[in-house]
C-alpha cells in the first residue's frame, strides 16, 4: 500500500482511506503526460582537473554503451530510452516487488567552447557511473578555472 495521500479536492467528510484509491489513477496519468522530471534524472557530478573537465552520471545498471551521446561545439547531450516495457509471460517471470526500473531521460550540458577540445571527448563507465571527459585546450591546461563554465539542464 502506498503512503496516505491527502486529496484536497474531496469534501472533508469523506474518510482519508479513500485517498490512495482515488488519487492512484491520477498519479499514473500525470506520469504519462510528464515522463521526464528533474527528480528522475541521474545524479550528476562535474569536476575539473588541470587537464580536463569531467561529468559523472550515476546510472545504476547501465553503461556508456546503453546511452546515446550528441555533441555540438557548445554542448553535450546524454539520452537514454529503455527497451519497451514488455514483460515475460507469467510462467517465465513474476515481479513481487519493484522499487527500481530504468526510465528514459535526457540531459544537456552547455559550455564555453573556447575551453574544450570537443574532438577529444572520451566516455567511460564503471560500476554504474558514466564519466564524460572533456579535455581542455592547450591554452587552459595546467590551471583550474575560477568560474564554472557549464550550464546544467
Amino acid at each position: 500500500m502506498l503512503p496516505a495521500q491527502k486529496n484536497l479536492h474531496l469534501p472533508a467528510e469523506l474518510p482519508l482511506y479513500f485517498d490512495d484509491f482515488i488519487t492512484r489513477d491520477n498519479y499514473k496519468a500525470a506520469r504519462r503526460r510528464l515522463p521526464v522530471q528533474l527528480s528522475l534524472m541521474p545524479a550528476t557530478n562535474v569536476y575539473e582537473t588541470e587537464d580536463a573537465f569531467y561529468i559523472e552520471l550515476a546510472v545504476p545498471g547501465l553503461s556508456h554503451e546503453d546511452l546515446e551521446f550528441f555533441t555540438t561545439d557548445r554542448s553535450v547531450e546524454v539520452r537514454y530510452k529503455p527497451e519497451t516495457g514488455e514483460y515475460a509471460p507469467m510462467g517465465k517471470r513474476r515481479s513481487w516487488h519493484t522499487e527500481y526500473r530504468p526510465i528514459a531521460f535526457q540531459r544537456k550540458f552547455e559550455f564555453n567552447p573556447e575551453l574544450f577540445d570537443i574532438d577529444r571527448l572520451q566516455v567511460h563507465s564503471h560500476h554504474g557511473i558514466v564519466r564524460i571527459e572533456l579535455p581542455k585546450r592547450e591554452a587552459f591546461q595546467g590551471r583550474v578555472t575560477p568560474v564554472m563554465p557549464f550550464s546544467l539542464n
